[in-house]
């Protein structure tokens, strides 16, 4: 045990840091909207500044919904940190550098000897023993996948050639774009690979941020989808509909290249490579396409 760094209460706050994120997020998001509620009722009483306070408000507003996925995210990470240092203190304990499992660890279809290049699927699933994708469930009306690993993914249209081609990426090569950036739209039932927490995957609240108004936000943010496509279309530049006061928040988190959900194209569909995950949901429940940043092609032999 000593030769690492992990303990079961290292763990433990790993786990409740993102917990506590979350609460703290969802509390001054709730807070916030009460002011926002207070304000338009008590309009009448607040006096010459009521503008400059309502403008001040709705601001923090905006700043906390930005904020929501990406700390949704650092939850995500830190148990998923959580889950490999469970793992390596059970491993630790039972054994499992005998002879017999390091045989399994080598063994085709393994993480060893996967191709340089490969997105966080390869960091995620790399500990797999085995691509089985267990009983059909699901999140959200969609279907899910659920590895032996206990990682699980909602389910695209090309799941099963993705989870083929996931466990012969050694016969694979990954052509990165670098700096060039390159935008598609795609429906995203095409994008495969979107990862649930063990405990957002049983709990949607928890995905979407312990607050129903959380996902109402990524919902009526994706509702404007058509409305920015119609703006872009009739020449207006993506830096004035980010300030339009409407439809901005779907603008900067839709159709802004530097912070769009990124992927891997895979013949015919795509591989998610982080970020964006509610995005990704919200406008699938909605039915809309949405921009994308390839960030490269992985060819396969």
């Amino acid at each position: 045990m000593a030769k690492y760094a992990v303990n079961q209460e290292g763990i433990v706050a790993l786990r409740v840091i993102g917990k506590r994120a979350l609460e703290a997020t969802s509390l001054i998001f709730t807070a916030t909207l009460k002011v926002i509620s207070l304000i338009e009722e008590k309009n009448d009483l607040l006096g010459p500044h009521k503008d400059s306070l309502r403008t001040a408000v709705r601001e923090l507003l905006s700043a906390l919904k930005t904020a929501a996925e990406p700390i949704g995210d650092i939850d995500t990470t830190l148990n998923d940190v959580a889950d490999a240092y469970e793992e390596i203190l059970f491993n630790d304990a039972f054994g499992a550098s005998t002879e017999a499992n390091k045989s399994e660890e080598s063994s085709p279809g393994q993480s060893v000897g996967r191709n340089k290049g490969a997105s966080w699927l390869g960091r995620i699933f790399g500990g797999s023993s085995s691509n089985s994708t267990g009983n059909a469930a699901q999140f959200e009306g969609f279907q899910t996948g659920h590895f032996q690993n206990g990682v699980t993914v909602v389910k695209g249209d090309n799941f099963e050639q993705f989870i083929s081609d996931y466990y012969n990426s050694e016969n694979s090569s990954f052509e990165p774009f670098g700096n060039d950036v390159v935008v598609e739209t795609v429906s995203p039932s095409l994008i495969e690979g979107v990862h649930l927490g063990d405990t957002e995957a049983k709990d949607p609240s928890v995905f979407w941020g312990m607050d129903a108004s959380c996902k109402e936000f990524f919902i009526e943010t994706a509702s404007h989808i058509p409305a920015v496509k119609a703006a872009l279309e009739s020449g207006r530049s993506l830096s004035d509909i980010k300030n339009d006061p409407t439809i901005g928040t779907c603008a900067s988190l839709y159709f802004d290249p530097a912070i769009i959900p990124r992927v891997e194209k895979v013949r015919g569909f795509y591989t998610f490579d982080g970020d964006g995950r509610h995005r990704i949901l919200a406008a699938r429940e909605l039915g809309y396409d949405i921009p994308v940043r390839v960030v490269g092609i992985r060819h396969y032999k």
